[in-house]
């Protein structure tokens, strides 16, 4: 049985990507117990799938602090039951739950599904936290990557290297494609102007801003283009929709929440990934297996470069590439657009092999069946 503890019930690519896992390892004979310490229940999608026993320790009705001893006497229950014990890497659930773990000698894993160091000095701004993060992630039995660059990251935060699995992001093809049934197909009526889509929180990791700036210098330029963000509002949704007023875009960008992606990914005349730093990124998967041409950022953290295989299968622009020079990529696509769209439509065999959904979790079974026969 393993106990997957998080803080919140989340919504982000990382999160979609562990609930998918989450079904896989039960389909392997793992029961999963996913157990979140704070937020409100909600039943809108994304969700832990209906394989896996979903355990709420806070109670709605109660203040946090009132309610402390009841989620920890819930943590500990759900820790009892379990025969390994997986963390998030950040977040008030995973000191506490690694903590539990280690009275009650459960192993304990943590999935780290971005650039550890980078993560902790960018999501712990409080010292004190990140130094307990640190102290977690070091000295869990295991620390899952999600990539090459987040194995070696693992290395710089002192993780001994036999300590450390790959256990790569991963695509189900079939799965996206089938989120696409039921939805209307527009043809474009001549005369309407291209689709730029970009997904994710509208944090400043994630580049919005960029992008607005790349829609603001088109403008100048007098060619038109229509931009939608598919994400709920970040640490920097002042400040990206402060730059959409400032350029009077108020027209062309369009804010989205709670909605599936995939539809607005299918019919993008381009998918724009401006992040900052980007470990992975299921959407750029999500984007290729679509056939929906790709530019993004060579982030320092490889995770675009991964995905494109290098500029193969989309456009990658420098790490500190201007406005200026995303507007010219997308001006550029936009004038002969049959060469990322083909190179999109080329990634099928390489994002089925290298971004394989069964063996990321066969390899995290595996490590999970280990640990618990060590018990």
């Amino acid at each position: 049985m393993l106990a997957v503890i998080t803080t919140v019930l989340g919504t982000t690519g990382g999160d979609r990507w562990l609930y998918l896992l989450e079904d896989r390892w039960a389909s392997l004979g793992i029961q999963v117990n996913h157990l979140y310490t704070s937020g409100p229940a909600r039943a809108e999608l994304p969700m832990p799938p209906a394989t896996a026993r979903v355990v709420a320790a806070s109670r709605p009705e109660k203040r946090a602090r009132a309610d402390i001893v009841h989620v920890i006497t819930t943590v500990l229950r759900e820790i009892r039951r379990a025969d390994v014990v997986l963390l998030e890497p950040q977040g008030r659930s995973a000191p506490v739950a690694f903590a539990l773990s280690k009275l009650t000698g459960r192993p304990t894993v943590i999935y780290s599904q971005g650039l550890a160091d980078l993560s902790f000095r960018t999501f712990e701004p409080n010292r004190v936290n990140r130094a307990i993060a640190r102290f977690v992630f070091r000295h869990v039995d295991r620390v899952m990557c999600v990539s090459p660059a987040s194995v070696q990251a693992a290395i710089r935060e002192r993780v001994a290297p036999e300590k450390i699995v790959e256990v790569r992001t991963g695509l189900d093809i079939d799965a996206v494609r089938r989120r696409l049934a039921g939805t209307v197909e527009s043809a474009p009526s001549d005369g309407e102007i291209p689709l730029i889509v970009g997904c994710g929180p509208v944090s400043r990791h994630k580049g919005f801003d960029r992008t607005v700036l790349a829609v603001a210098e088109l403008k100048k330029r007098g060619r038109a283009v229509a931009l939608t963000v598919a994400g709920p509002p970040g640490d920097d949704f002042d400040e990206v929709t402060r730059l959409v007023r400032t350029h009077d875009l108020e027209d062309r960008v369009t804010f989205l929440s709670g909605v599936d992606a995939v539809p607005l990914m299918a019919r993008a005349d381009v998918f724009v990934h401006a992040a900052r730093y980007e470990s992975v990124g299921l959407v750029l998967l999500e984007s290729l297996c679509l056939g929906t041409p790709v530019i993004a950022y060579d982030a320092e953290t490889g995770g675009p470069r991964l995905v494109l295989d290098g500029g193969r299968y989309g456009r990658l622009l420098p790490t500190e590439a201007t406005a200026q020079a995303l507007a010219d990529a997308i001006e550029e696509h936009l004038e002969m657009p049959a060469d990322l769209r083909d190179r999109a439509k080329l990634a099928e065999d390489f994002l089925g092999t290298d971004f394989s959904v069964d063996k990321a979790a066969e390899v995290s079974a595996t490590l999970f069946r280990d640990l618990a026969s060590l018990r």
